[in-house]
């Protein structure tokens, strides 16, 4: 039996036990390797335990270099770069400012309304449809508003009397009521209204849609 300080009391009285055994069997017993065997296991558990642990570390550097390139990125834009924080609020205030002023801009100017603030009616009566589509002479390009009531003037469109003003006024429903000679202005003839008075409130036809635009005696040479 070979001795080993390793041994404990038990574990001798087991192995003279085997060796008992082995010998009444008519066998020879084995030299004793008990203590190599818990090395090995020993040994191989320390292994294993070295190669999980430094998979670990493999996995868990791995998984932060993947993640911590775009966190730099994100973190970068993040950050607050103090020294120029007043140069930044200086800017967004003039921004601001400029976007202000810009809507002021658009608020400003000129509307698609009458001079009582609602929005100007882009109807177009049947009966000066028509007359377009007949490319009548005598067919309305300019709308008037005077004391409620709407009024369509046609401008004669022939060519030889394009600077005369022989001019075609008609009420909503497309009935001609007063023809002039000399503008619109109501004096004189006794049966056109004074369009010189409520100068501004009249709208002239582009072909889609009625345009604000302002009464003159000369309107004619404006229209198509």
């Amino acid at each position: 039996m070979i001795e080993n300080n390793d041994y404990n009391q038990e574990d001798r009285y087991a192995d003279e036990l085997h060796e008992r055994r082995e010998e009444k069997r008519g066998r020879i017993p084995e030299p004793h390797d008990r203590p190599e065997k818990k090395k090995r296991l020993s040994l191989s558990c320390g292994v294993l335990l070295a190669v999980i642990l430094g998979l670990s570390f493999y996995l868990i550097y791995f998984v932060w270099s993947q993640l911590s390139g775009p966190l730099k990125d994100e973190w970068a834009k993040r950050k607050v770069d103090w020294e120029k924080l007043p140069q930044t609020i200086e800017q967004l205030k003039i921004d601001a400012q400029k976007q202000a002023e810009e809507g002021k801009e658009v608020l400003d100017q000129p509307n698609n309304s009458n001079n009582d603030g609602g929005e100007i009616d882009n109807t177009l009566p049947l009966w000066m449809s028509k007359m377009i589509l007949n490319d009548d002479n005598y067919a309305p390009s300019v709308r008037c508003d005077y004391l409620g009531e709407k009024y369509y003037i046609g401008f004669n469109r022939e060519v030889d009397c394009r600077d005369c003003y022989t001019d075609q006024v008609y009420n909503r429903d497309g009935v001609a009521f007063c023809s002039t000679g000399g503008g619109l202005s109501g004096r004189g003839d006794g049966g056109c209204p004074d369009f010189d008075s409520m100068a501004g409130n009249c709208q002239i036809w582009n072909g889609e849609r009625w345009e604000k635009t302002i009464w003159s005696g000369a309107m004619k040479n404006k229209v198509p």
